[in-house]
This record gives structure tokens, sequence and C-alpha cells, in this order.
């Protein structure tokens, strides 16, 4: 699966995109959308991203889990349709 962070791509197969950059962290400052992420593997790309420092857009189009991952992350909600 690869996510894509702003101008950078990142290939979730690889351990090594998630290594520490200048920063602190892989995503630090870093915009990411994510698609299909209220359940699932979706769910939990959202969770390492954010916690990587991404600021997250979650995307779904079931808009309660949707949006309930959106708030748990700090993130925001589009509903997909």
């Amino acid at each position: 699966m690869v996510v894509r962070l702003s101008s950078k791509r990142v290939d979730l197969s690889r351990n090594a995109a998630w290594e520490k950059n200048s920063h602190g962290t892989a995503c630090e400052g870093k915009v990411a959308l994510i698609t299909g992420s209220a359940i699932g593997i979706g769910l939990a790309i959202v969770e390492r991203t954010a916690r990587e420092g991404a600021i997250m857009i979650v995307s779904d189009i079931d808009e309660a889990r949707g949006q309930a991952t959106a708030t748990s992350t700090a993130g925001r909600f589009i509903r997909h349709t």
C-alpha cells in the first residue's frame, strides 16, 4: 500500500519509510489524505501517520466512523462519495 504525503511518497511495506528525520518524525509537518480510513488497514494507517506528526485529512463513505477517526487524530473529515 502506498500513501501520498504532500510531495513525499511513502511505501508502507518498508519500515525504513518511518525512520526519524531531522525534525524528529517521519511525517512531521506533512498533510496526509487517507481514503477508506474509518476501519481496518485505512484506520491503522491514519493512526500511525498521525503519531508520526502528519496533519490528517480522513475520507470515508461511513460518515460516523470517519468523523470519529478524524476526531481521535485531531484531523479533518471529508465524506467520500
